[in-house]
């Protein structure tokens, strides 16, 4: 699946910003946490990335790159894969905040873009940057099934007022399928015994 994200930071004397996107093992697709362009370099062959019409921006114009610099690029990436969008933001003349979305790509989701401003600074290359693609937000239990587990200062990140600081989401086009999840429950068996019985469900696409 292709999707486009602008990645890096800006360290400037009064202020920095960051914005992140990582790959996040799960049960089905093992590994470590690593950025995405890590991926596309080859950090795990068994989740083939690779990235095209990358861009290197220094992060204040006509700067060098100590003061940062913004990868704008085109990745193609596994459906179904879970990544980390990572934002945080420190100085004298901005809030300080830091958040943290998780989402797992799918072909039949809305595709949504999600952005997030940078410090604004005069001659700062970009006000903001954006990651753009079709997936699904994912909640703490959907992250549960998958085997995503999370420390406590992650969780923090994923507090909605802290995400709301960080992020916007734009919807570019309607979901044109349900997600597909699985419901467990219990129940007795011929011999009386408790078990667990699972069913996948869809939930219906919405259809302005």
């Amino acid at each position: 699946m292709l999707i486009s994200a602008t990645t890096g930071q800006e360290n400037f004397p009064e202020a920095t910003s960051k914005f992140h996107v990582f790959f996040v093992p799960t049960r089905e697709r093992m590994g470590k946490e690593v950025p995405l362009g890590m991926m596309a370099k080859g950090a795990n062959p068994d989740v083939p990335v690779t990235i095209s019409g990358a861009q290197y921006i220094p992060a204040m114009t006509n700067y060098p790159e100590t003061l940062g610099k913004w990868t704008n690029a085109r990745y193609d990436v596994p459906e179904g894969v879970v990544l980390k969008i990572f934002a945080h933001r420190k100085g004298r003349m901005v809030p300080t905040d830091t958040a943290a979305i998780y989402i797992q790509l799918r072909s039949g989701a809305a595709l949504r873009r999600l952005s997030c401003d940078t410090l604004r600074h005069a001659k700062g290359a970009r006000d903001a940057v954006h990651y753009e693609g079709r997936f699904d937000v994912l909640t703490l239990q959907q992250m549960a099934q998958l085997g995503i587990s999370l420390n406590p200062q992650m969780m923090g990140l994923l507090d909605p007022r802290k995400q709301a600081a960080m992020f916007r989401e734009t919807v570019l086009d309607r979901e044109t399928a349900g997600r597909v999840s699985v419901r467990t429950r219990q129940v007795k068996n011929s011999e009386g015994k408790t078990v667990a019985v699972s069913r996948p469900t869809t939930a219906r696409a919405v259809r302005l």
